[in-house]
């Protein structure tokens, strides 16, 4: 497997992922497959301390967040909550507004769960 790189660096595991999915490999050579594929020019890391409303028993919910930085046309790659919460999982995350991440949340117990105050990373892809 060929190594991609950005002008940061080695792209991490899930967008190398994203990247297989949008191109084929013909000997040495990565051509992309999509006509309107859009070359990543910056892989970023921004943090912020969120503080998630309770979400319901067996059911998932949006949250909007503030996270300086973020730009509408960032790709979310990956919402990282530093620690375990039994029961509560991130299910979606995304850019949805200037400075705005959204993440979706799922509780499947039978009772209500508050996940805690923590200081979440981001990992964004920026064309």
């Amino acid at each position: 497997m060929q190594q991609l790189m950005t002008e940061e660096g080695p792209l991490n595991d899930q967008l190398l992922a994203i990247k297989a999915a949008a191109t084929t490999l013909d000997g040495a050579a990565v051509k992309t497959a999509a006509s309107g594929a859009t070359r990543l020019s910056q892989l970023l890391q921004f943090s912020a301390a969120l503080t998630p409303a309770q979400v319901a028993a067996n059911t998932s919910a949006e949250q909007a967040f503030a996270v300086a930085g973020v730009a509408v046309g960032d790709l979310l790659a990956s919402a990282i909550k530093p620690s375990a919460t039994a029961g509560i999982g991130i299910v979606n995350a995304r850019v949805s507004g200037v400075n705005q991440v959204s993440i979706t949340f799922m509780n499947n117990t039978a009772g209500a769960i508050t996940p805690p105050a923590e200081t979440y990373a981001f990992v964004i892809a920026r064309p």
